[in-house]
């Protein structure tokens, strides 16, 4: 049956099916029905049936239920046949993650991993237990090579960068072609934080996250824990390179060891070294910044004996140190230990080098115990003038009246530093002017008009306490360290010759002649030794060739036994003029006295010249004379441990100051 003939038997028309004809014959419901199952049996009807509708009590929609429910039947036996095949139908990944992981096809069914198509990792992966959070974080956070909608990292992309002078480019920017590596920024920000001194916590803050998202949205920022790791590594980073360089050149290094206690209530032991590296470059580099327990001499040399067995350094050419008495042992320790290594030339000789700053800092201190009334009154003075706004601006005032052409205004001194006494007093001689106007104006400012009497008897006073810690350590000549004077001969300017003068100008005759020909002793064997050292003495003696039996080949090995001796005796002549070189450089003409000399650009071109006295150059001219190095230290230490940043343990407070000075360098 057809769609018309289903039409022409379905003709209602005001509740008669079919013609008049037929009216009789359609009355029974049930005939309706049975010719609706005939249809739905010779074809589907779904293409062609109405809307289901209720007209006189015929219901057409009772037949579509049935036929349903048949549809669901035969759905079933489908899926019935499919799972007896074995043949079901893959169901294809909900996540996106899925697109950059791989099921790794040889683990347990029950805990399933998938790896990464990217950086190789692999996560658990079961549906219930894991699910893809860890991949997608991964894949967002921690995968390296992905490649996060930026294209090809590889592809560099051009910018303007600023010139870095280190490379000597000079200032101004200049177009350059960068990629972004999540590497690069992550060693970036663990620098900036050592560089800067900032807490880990910096990069938690909503200001830096904001910063960062705007600069960079694409770049993960990383916890606190995150980046103290990344400090923590760039530090091992940076003293790896830098221990290597040291055993690559087997440099002979200086030091300077300075002890602080910190807000912790713990002690640290700061060991700086000092090198002229064969760029003829001075180079300072803290390398440890530990804790130690006690200040007993014997501890602390075997702290430090410590520190330089770590850094694979046996050359140890001197070490400075201030004048407190366990130093003196600390000194004694290392001497021994340093002889036992055989590293350096000198064996340890003329290795204890005093803090010039310390013995200036105690002299000083000791002529100010009996300071003048008129100290007193000057920094009541200028206490005064800068107690408040409206005094400061009055005594501004004054100044302008007087005419002092001075921009700079009066300073107030510190009590532990003795230089900012001398800062007070030299500012305060260039106001007196004023200082009388402000007595004048102002009722309360009250000004003893002796200030300074040049005939004060207490100046002589002060200048023989003075005098007497000044000879303490430095009276006696004899007892300074000889390689000070070295250091002068070895500059073109002065060279032995300034010596001599000096110590006649300094001292009685007899003196300055043991003091100079001491001097110029101390040098000659100091080349002897370097020369030994070094291999340009002692030459080997060569044993003469025995010949066992004669062949062919004898004219032939005459001709190599007239060259060997040829050298042997050039090798003799080069040790003669060898021997002349301290005489060739004291022969030579002296630079002239300039501030723009530059005496190791001078050695380092002058090195092929003077081979052995360039050793002991490089060695003798990074010898410092003052431990401000490692007083240098304390004050990044102060910084990086305070009373809001305490709880930091010794290994991260030595990584952060080590690497802070390192970077820096580097």
């Amino acid at each position: 049956m057809d769609q018309t003939d289903f039409e022409e038997l379905m003709n209602v028309s005001d509740g008669h099916f079919g013609s008049d004809k037929s009216e009789g014959l359609v009355k029974d419901q049930s005939v309706v029905t049975d010719l609706i199952e005939v249809a739905t049996t010779v074809g589907d009807s779904s293409a062609f049936a109405r809307p289901s509708k209720k007209r006189k009590g015929i219901d057409l929609s009772k037949p579509k239920v049935k036929k349903e429910k048949d549809k669901a039947k035969e759905t079933e036996s489908e899926t019935e046949k499919e799972k007896e095949a074995g043949k079901r139908k893959p169901t294809r990944p909900e996540s996106w993650v899925w697109a950059h992981f791989t099921l790794i096809e040889d683990c347990d069914p029950e805990y399933p991993r998938a790896t990464c198509n990217w950086c190789g990792t692999d996560y658990a992966c079961h549906k219930k237990r894991n699910g893809t959070s860890n991949m997608a974080h991964h894949l967002e956070s921690k995968c390296i090579e992905f490649l996060r909608g930026l294209g090809d990292p590889k592809q560099p992309k051009l910018s303007f960068q600023p010139r870095k002078k280190e490379d000597g480019e000079g200032a101004g920017i200049k177009l350059k072609g960068v990629t972004f590596d999540i590497t690069a920024c992550r060693q970036a920000l663990a620098r900036m934080i050592i560089v800067d001194e900032l807490p880990f916590k910096h990069v938690e803050g909503e200001g830096f996250r904001y910063f960062m998202s705007i600069v960079q949205p694409l770049f993960p920022i990383p916890s606190r824990m995150t980046v103290a790791r990344d400090c923590w590594n760039l530090f091992l980073s940076e003293k790896a390179t830098l221990r290597s360089a040291l055993a690559k050149t087997r440099q002979s290094v200086c030091l300077t060891t300075d002890c602080w206690s910190s807000v912790q209530n713990l002690n640290y032991l700061c060991l700086t070294a000092h090198f002229i590296g064969h760029e003829w470059k001075l180079h300072k580099r803290i390398l440890n910044f530990c804790q130690i327990h006690d200040h007993k001499g014997e501890i602390i040399g075997s702290k430090i004996e410590n520190c330089l067995l770590s850094w694979g350094i046996d050359r140890v050419f001197t070490i400075t140190v201030d004048n407190a008495s366990s130093n003196d042992t600390v000194v004694a320790y290392l001497k021994g230990r340093i002889i036992d290594w055989n590293g350096h030339i000198m064996k340890g000789e003329h290795m204890h080098v005093r803090c010039c700053a310390h013995i200036l800092n105690l002299v000083v201190n000791d002529g100010l115990k009996d300071m003048h009334e008129s100290v007193y009154r000057i920094r009541n003075a200028v206490r005064f003038v800068r107690a408040s706004p409206s005094r400061l601006q009055k005594f501004k005032s004054c100044v302008e009246q007087a005419r002092i052409q001075e921009k700079n205004m009066v300073q107030l001194d510190v009590p532990t530093r003795w230089n900012s006494t001398y800062i007070m007093l030299e500012s305060a001689l260039k106001f007196q002017k004023a200082f009388k106007r402000s007595e004048e104006r102002d009722a309360h400012f009250v000004l003893d008009k002796n200030l300074c009497g040049s005939n004060d008897p207490l100046l002589s006073k002060m200048a023989e306490k003075m005098k007497m810690k000044h000879d303490k350590y430095w009276g006696d000549i004899r007892n300074i360290n000889m390689m000070i004077f070295i250091a002068v001969v070895l500059d073109l300017r002065y060279k032995l010759k300034f010596v001599e003068w000096s110590f006649k100008k300094l001292f009685n005759e007899d003196l300055a002649d043991i003091m100079y020909r001491r001097v110029k002793e101390t040098f000659s064997q100091m080349y002897v030794n370097y020369r030994s050292f070094h291999g340009h003495g002692n030459v080997q003696d060569t044993t003469q060739p025995q010949y066992m039996e004669i062949n062919h080949s004898h004219v032939e090995c005459d001709n190599d036994s007239f060259g060997l001796e040829f050298d042997k005796v050039m090798n003799e002549d080069d040790d003669m003029d060898n021997q002349s070189e301290v005489d060739l450089y004291l022969m030579e003409a002296r630079e002239k006295m300039t501030s723009k000399f530059d005496i190791l650009n001078w050695w380092k071109v002058n090195f092929t010249k003077y081979p052995i006295l360039g050793q002991i150059a490089r060695d003798v001219l990074a010898m410092p004379v003052s431990t401000v190095a490692s007083e240098s230290a304390f004050s990044t230490g102060g910084l990086v441990l305070n009373q809001y940043r305490s709880s930091l343990t010794p290994k991260t407070v030595e990584a952060l100051i080590c690497a802070h000075q390192m970077t820096l360098k580097s």
